[in-house]
């Protein structure tokens, strides 16, 4: 959460009385801070700037209220401006936590359970007559008339008792920071520390799954000892996960203020898929990693193949590659799916690899939660498998076939060229913009926006289901691969390092918006360009919705990041 720290290097004499210093600079003037160790066995939290003051009074006021609902807050003292604490020596509570998953499964979940019970007992408990329903849901803002989940969370809290208590408790102060990261284990006890902020109504769920999250965070090895998920399942937090991580989301951007340095940090930070990656790498030799996890396809050649899990997964591998990378058969431990068929191709249980030669097959697993397959593989002596995942990009199967495709063709200003969109009602705009696009490249990749996606970013329903709308895009006779946009992960610079294009097309109604500015620099330092074409004036999908709707004419809205088409 720092991010820098002070470096003290003495040409002569002694260091200052301080061990530490790490500072959160960039949170505004109100709320950054230096937290500094001292060797005076204090820690103190002190303002950068004067209009930081009132949040030293909300911490001490934070620490009341908190140990007031019966949560053992580390004592401290406000100064004129610092957050004086006493310098605990106990353990860090993610690493008791660890440790014993590590070496007595049920204790781990007793102490989880303790844990679980601090959180729920933290605030007043919100009745359903207390919350506003339709402002409940962080980015409730942004919803448009026609959102279909308008009155979602009213209908469950009002609804049966299954649902209400998969919903869970809502706190009236909810402090997202009351986590084992800013928490001590001291004597039997779990100490709590710096809650700078809480948010009102929030699910208590929300703040246990980041607890649960910092305790797995980067480390495989705990979840081959307990999958993440089943810990997830025993606090009833699967069905609305998302609800939980738009808390978490919202907590951090007010906390950090990350919409206002959005396009610093998406330069500046690091990639948390490249730190999640150089993690899992360290659970596997230099030669396995890459074999499982990158070069997918290594060993296929002459081999039959067999995919590991038959939902849905399985099926974007298929919709994929199928046609390069023929299926034998799928692979399942649901015994109840066991000699079925699903498009012609048989369920097997795993047993069956025993009675292969392992030199004739490869194993591909394309299921969320691998980690108990890949040990499942290890117990049965199966070396020969990799890891599928859907947001990846594995350049030999697909750089391949756009070569291939491209050579087809006459040579154009560009090579590889990328357009993403909804699509929904597809109109002449559509169109139009598509044709362009292809008169400019070789070999024209398009991605759509999911259902889930238009209702997220647009507070917005389509009239047309994703399946026909990527169909209908997938047979016009001017894209060449019509793709999914996954939802975390649609915006320009995500979309170049999946599938390295050399343009990028968009409606001319963005040419002189600032983020679509910042995306042509992104590009244009990458060595691919940003071409805006000319706004088919007159139509647009809000304009059609309308119309079907019976509602009066207003201007499109747009999808930011995924563009205008």
């Amino acid at each position: 959460m720092a991010n820098g720290f002070f470096i003290e290097c003495p040409l002569q004499g002694n260091c200052s009385p301080i061990q530490q210093v790490t500072l959160s600079g960039e949170r505004g003037f109100q709320n950054a801070m230096a937290t500094i160790i001292g060797n005076n066995g204090f820690v103190s939290k002190r303002v950068l700037y004067q209009e930081g003051r009132a949040k030293l009074q909300q911490l001490s006021e934070n620490n009341a209220y908190l140990a007031a609902h019966g949560v053992c807050m580390i004592e401290a003292r406000v100064t004129e401006d610092a957050f004086v604490m006493p310098y605990i020596t106990g353990n860090p509570a993610n690493e008791h936590f660890r440790e014993l998953l590590q070496c007595d499964r049920e204790a781990f979940l007793r102490e989880l359970d303790a844990f679980w019970n601090i959180i729920l007992h933290s605030s007043e408990h919100a009745a359903p007559d207390e919350i506003n329903w339709e402002q409940f849901e962080p980015g409730w803002e942004k919803r448009r008339k026609d959102d279909p989940n308008r009155d979602k969370w009213k209908n469950i809290a009002y609804g049966s008792e299954m649902e209400r208590e998969e919903l869970g408790v809502i706190l009236k102060r909810g402090y997202l920071d009351l986590v084992s990261l800013n928490c001590f284990y001291v004597d039997g006890s779990f100490v709590f520390y710096d809650q700078e902020l809480f948010l009102e109504n929030v699910p208590a769920k929300a703040v246990m799954v980041r607890t649960i999250e910092f305790i797995y965070k980067f480390n495989d090895q705990l979840d081959r000892i307990l999958p993440r998920g089943e810990v997830f399942a025993r606090y009833g937090m699967i069905g609305y996960m998302a609800l939980y991580q738009k808390f978490i989301s919202h907590f951090l951007n007010v906390l950090r203020e990350d919409d206002g340095l959005f396009d610093y940090f998406k330069e500046g930070r690091r990639e948390y898929g490249k730190v999640m990656e150089n993690r899992r790498r360290m659970n596997y030799s230099e030669e396995e990693y890459p074999m499982i996890f990158k070069d997918i396809f290594h060993q296929t050649k002459g081999r039959r193949l067999y995919l590991f899990g038959s939902g849905k997964y399985a099926g974007q591998f298929r919709e994929k590659y199928g046609a390069r990378y023929p299926v034998s058969g799928y692979l399942d431990n649901d015994e109840r799916r066991w000699g079925t068929e699903i498009e012609g191709i048989p369920v097997l249980a795993p047993a069956a690899l025993k009675e292969m030669n392992p030199a004739e097959y490869k194993v591909i697993i394309c299921i969320k939660n691998y980690m108990p397959v890949v040990n499942q593989l290890h117990r049965a002596g199966i070396p020969n498998y990799s890891v599928y995942d859907p947001k990846a990009s594995y350049r030999e199967a697909e750089n391949a076939e756009r070569e291939h495709q491209s050579a087809q063709t006459e040579n154009k200003k560009y090579n590889i060229g990328y357009v993403a969109g909804v699509f929904d009602l597809f109109h002449i705009g559509h169109l139009n913009l598509l044709r362009r696009a292809k008169e400019q490249c070789n070999y024209l990749i398009v991605g759509v926006v999911t259902d889930e996606g238009v209702i997220r970013h647009k507070k917005s329903s389509p009239k047309i289901p994703y399946e026909e709308r990527i169909a209908i895009v997938r047979a016009c006779r001017y894209v060449d691969e019509a793709v999914e946009i996954p939802l975390d992960q649609g915006d320009t610079d995500e979309a170049y390092r999946r599938y390295r294009f050399d343009a990028q097309f968009s409606g001319s109604d963005y040419a002189d918006d600032p983020k679509w500015m910042a995306k042509r620099d992104f590009l244009q330092r990458h060595g691919a360009d940003l071409v805006f074409f000319p706004y088919t004036e007159g139509v647009s999908t809000t304009q059609l919705k309308e119309v079907v709707d019976g509602k009066s004419d207003e201007k499109d809205s747009s999808l930011e990041g995924w563009g205008r088409v």
